[in-house]
């Protein structure tokens, strides 16, 4: 049997944004397929002593870094929490930890999971054993986004991703093989100088056994307050500065602008990012109805017309469009939003650059069942080739190939 070590960030299991829901798919998709699958994980000293005794190799970050993050973050809005763990060993005695968990259970590849993790693993390996990294963003460029919304100096800012560039094309280079989880990442990194024969191009997943179309429930519809004549909008997203721009964009200008020319009309928002909602109110004026986490999205997925994805910052691959379509629901959305799915535009979901014409867009769809029907049922079949299965059979060929 071959056996694999994690390397993950946090503690995979407690956290529900898109990144880690989608390591815990690949997680349960390679252990349901025969392999050996060990987490090696980090994070904060408080989330390491509540749950050290649950995961074998949980390990808690340096109290340096943490007093240097919350420096940072105090007096330039920096959030460098991520690239400290990298540019130093997130945890003491990582490289001692790292080889006892090998030879422990017997490792015979290494999968890490972001680019935080890779710099302190190439080092305690020293080419010991292959290593494979997934990287879920072109890093240095979510950063610079990310660095620029919370208002960081641009000096600073601009230092920062320098620092990040290197490290990626350092590192990436010295990994075994390096997956991206679409094509525009793989085209941003080689222009970068990373290897392109190191490259390998495999697309977020979903589950399409969980996700399915669903009869929508009358009693939640009734309980929600959702009429028969209302128009029902939807969004699903974690707390990530990426969500919080397309709420604002959601309350500010989409959602207005769509009242303007259809009274009756709700939008759905599920996921951390409702606290976020209710933080800025948008509730109180407007027709949100945030819900918080919900334990059968699909339920909810089922009362909702159209699934608007407007999201102009982030990067990487979006799961929520792959997880919507699974749904098959009709998606209006903008070109990040579909990163790393083969989509066709106006046949198995709606791609719309401009609010504008995004918003003439969902009151076009929302006027014609015919045609939103015949969407979802093609944003279903093509979300079908995204299966976990066919990803973790992807995975598992890369590592026989690196191990043979």
């Amino acid at each position: 049997m071959t056996n694999i070590l994690v390397t993950i960030p946090y503690l995979l299991h407690i956290y529900n944004h898109g990144n880690a829901i989608r390591i815990e798919y690949l997680v349960d998709g390679l252990e349901n397929m025969g392999l050996g699958v060990t987490l090696f994980m980090y994070d904060l000293p408080w989330v390491h002593s509540r749950y050290r005794d649950r995961y074998m190799y949980l390990y808690p970050t340096k109290t340096e870094i943490i007093l240097a993050t919350a420096l940072l973050k105090y007096l330039t809005k920096m959030p460098a929490y991520d690239p400290l763990c990298s540019f130093f060993s997130p945890i003491r005695f990582f490289r001692r930890r790292m080889l006892e968990a090998i030879l422990k259970e017997d490792i015979h590849l290494v999968q890490v999971e972001n680019l935080w993790p890779l710099p302190p693993t190439i080092k305690a390996l020293r080419g010991r054993i292959p290593v494979v990294v997934t990287v879920h963003d072109v890093y240095s460029e979510r950063y610079n986004e990310l660095l620029r919304y919370n208002g960081t100096p641009r000096l600073l800012a601009s230092i920062l991703e320098m620092k990040i560039r290197e490290m990626e094309i350092e590192y990436l280079n010295m990994a075994d093989s390096v997956i991206c989880l679409s094509e525009y990442d793989k085209g941003k990194y080689i222009k970068m100088g990373v290897n392109c024969s190191k490259i390998v191009v495999i697309p977020n997943g979903v589950d399409i056994n969980k996700l399915k179309p669903t009869e929508p429930n009358k009693s939640l519809k009734s309980r929600l307050g959702i009429g028969e004549d209302d128009l029902v909008l939807f969004f699903a997203g974690s707390t990530m500065y990426q969500n919080k721009q397309a709420v604002d964009d959601l309350a500010n200008i989409i959602l207005p602008k769509v009242l303007e020319r259809r009274k009756k009309v709700k939008l759905l928002i599920t996921g951390g990012i409702s606290s976020y909602v209710r933080e800025k109110g948008y509730d109180s004026g407007l027709p949100i109805i945030p819900l918080g986490y919900v334990k059968d999205i699909n339920q909810h997925y089922a009362l909702a017309d159209i699934v608007v994805i407007p999201t102009v910052l982030g990067t990487g691959s979006k799961l929520k469009t792959l997880e919507a379509m699974a749904a098959g629901k009709v998606i209006v959305c903008n070109s990040k939003a579909v990163r790393g799915i083969a989509v066709r535009n106006w046949q198995d979901i709606i791609i719309e650059d401009d609010f504008d014409t995004m918003i003439d867009s969902i009151l076009y769809i929302a006027n014609d069942v015919d045609t939103r029907l015949e969407i979802g049922l093609n944003a279903r079949k093509l979300a079908e080739k995204y299966s976990w299965d066919k990803v973790c059979k992807r995975y598992i060929n890369l590592y026989e190939k690196i191990i043979s």
